[in-house]
């Protein structure tokens, strides 16, 4: 049976906002090295009252996201194929005229970096240093399975899912 933790509701503000001084270390790596992190419903309640109240300031964009897991690249869709630590990974293929070879597009709180596939190089953009480190290790393990997704996209078919570094 996979270990899941549940998280708290300030534990995950301070998680989301990259606080870990606020809590021990050992809890930083009990959250580290668990199968599956969740958050409750109510927690998510809790932090969205507060928001909207005035209380607390979320790191994120709080505009209402789409109905679905595809975010759009002028009217197309684009695939989110992975989430990681707060970042997704989309794909979208139809602007390969702009960066000139396959990439993916690799979005944390509104920061979005454009990485080639087959080597992790930042075309594009930009993420925090933490957070690029983890794209560029991720693509470099995924690399196989990222040029599968985009030959699947650019033959008109959806790419597949893939994990991310904390599953």
């Amino acid at each position: 049976m996979p270990d899941i933790m549940v998280l708290d509701t300030h534990i995950w503000f301070w998680w989301i906002n990259e606080e870990y001084h606020r809590f021990p270390a050992a809890w930083m790596e009990r959250i580290t090295n668990t199968d599956k992190v969740v958050v409750s419903p109510v927690s998510c309640f809790e932090i969205a009252l507060a928001h909207q109240r005035g209380k607390l300031t979320l790191p994120c964009n709080t505009q209402k996201p789409p109905r679905s897991s595809h975010r759009t690249h002028g009217n197309a869709p684009m695939p989110t194929i992975s989430l990681f630590y707060g970042i997704l990974i989309r794909m979208f293929f139809k602007d390969i005229e702009k960066h000139h070879r396959p990439h993916i597009h690799a979005d944390y709180q509104g920061q979005v970096g454009i990485y080639a596939i087959d080597d992790g190089e930042l075309l594009a953009g930009g993420l925090p240093p933490a957070k690029h480190k983890l794209v560029v290790a991720w693509i470099e393990i995924h690399k196989d399975d990222l040029a599968a997704d985009w030959q699947l996209a650019v033959n008109g078919k959806p790419p597949l899912a893939i994990k991310g570094l904390d599953q």
